[in-house]
């Protein structure tokens, strides 16, 4: 857990040098959350509907970008707690270098997630290729996998995706949409199967985690979201995983 915060503390203290530049767009909010798994996922001992609290920024200069969130799930509950009750902690940072104005950027990302009993982290690092036209913001990027966690460390295969946002307006009211998806192939067989071919935790070379929402700007400070989030031979189980994730947020 100290390790989390120093990390997030060394983020903001990024963000805030950063923001000496002067960048071209920026953004910072934080929200409240309840993710409402399908009936079928809740059956499984390893997942329960949770709430989580979270903060988020982003900017974008000439050279690049960033962006960052921190979520502490299961805010009440405690450290201690009885999986998948306990309090849980997570983190996502993501750097773009810009390769010119050609569009190509060096993507880097790093994820975090911590509990009690288990810990996992997934740095990636490859090219990615933005787009931006309008109100519709979209990047795709494909990079190697290097995973350190619980059950696993090392080299862990491949991972391609795209994130896209389009901003638009309905009747005078400002809405926006966004998607994140992440494809994981090619992992190592010791993150999958055991050695007498027993299949554990996602269970496939390959695997796909991601959300699409749909959010109204109440306010200029104030949105109101809904999220489908989706997920199959990730997140430590073989099955489609599904369920929706209910937001408030609050623009700075």
């Amino acid at each position: 857990m100290k390790k989390i915060v120093l990390i997030f503390l060394a983020c903001v203290g990024l963000l805030g040098a950063l923001e000496l530049q002067k960048p071209s767009y920026s953004f910072l909010n934080t929200s409240i959350n309840y993710l409402d798994w399908s009936h079928r996922v809740e059956n499984e001992p390893a997942r329960a509907d949770f709430a989580y609290l979270e903060v988020e920024g982003g900017a974008f200069w000439e050279w690049g970008s960033v962006y960052a969130f921190v979520d502490l799930e299961n805010p009440t509950r405690s450290w201690e707690a009885q999986t998948p009750k306990e309090q849980r902690i997570s983190s996502k940072g993501i750097v773009n270098l810009n390769v010119g104005s050609s569009g190509w950027s060096v993507y880097i990302q790093d994820y975090h997630f911590e509990s009690q009993t288990f810990y996992v982290n997934n740095l990636i690092g490859g090219l990615g290729y933005a787009y931006a036209k309008g109100g519709l913001f979209a990047r795709g990027f494909l990079t190697a996998h290097y995973q350190r966690s619980t059950y696993y460390d090392g080299e862990n295969g491949y991972m391609g995706g795209w994130f896209w946002r389009y901003d638009f307006e309905v009747w005078g009211k400002k809405w926006y949409a966004f998607q994140w998806h992440e494809v994981e192939f090619e992992r190592s067989k010791e993150h999958y199967m055991l050695s007498d071919g027993t299949k554990i935790g996602d269970g496939a070379s390959w695997g796909l985690n991601g959300d699409i929402a749909l959010f109204f700007r109440a306010t200029d400070a104030l949105d109101l979201g809904m999220q489908y989030r989706y997920a199959y031979q990730k997140l430590g189980l073989s099955l489609y995983q599904n369920g929706m994730i209910y937001s408030l947020k609050y623009n700075f």
